[in-house]
């Protein structure tokens, strides 16, 4: 018997059940998988894809997200988000003192509080700076 595999990544993406590429090739050779068998695991799999676009789509609107929407968002375990809003370094929401919701957009913030300048704006930096020194 063939089963369908159920794929969590580690950073606790639910996002697609994935057929094992093996395993769609074994059901080719494999006597006892009929070809309806084989056409129903390649439509499952089809629909398994565009669940996850729609899920995708879904939450992209929302503006308050679950612990593992917001860990799916950032792309991070949820037991890293979980570490974060133990330690308290970001911003999070508990109404009911049990569930934790983010801010989409206080998540944003934070994600983008450590910019790191590329070559060409350090670059553009010192010259400002330096135009500006050769001025006074």
């Amino acid at each position: 018997m063939h089963h369908f595999q159920l794929a969590i990544t580690n950073n606790g993406h639910d996002e697609i059940v994935k057929l094992k590429h093996q395993q769609i090739m074994e059901s080719r050779t494999d006597q006892s998988v009929t070809p309806d068998v084989q056409a129903l695991m390649l439509e499952n799999l089809k629909l398994a894809k565009r669940v996850e676009v729609l899920e995708n789509t879904l939450s992209a609107g929302k503006e308050v997200l679950t612990l593992e929407e917001a860990a799916r968002f950032m792309g991070v375990t949820k037991s890293s988000l979980y570490k974060m809003t133990h330690e308290q370094t970001i911003p999070y929401y508990k109404p009911n003192g049990k569930m934790v919701y983010f801010e989409k957009a206080e998540l944003l913030t934070w994600i983008r509080r450590n910019a790191i300048a590329s070559k060409a704006q350090v670059s553009e930096e010192a010259n400002r700076i330096l135009k500006n020194l050769s001025v006074k």
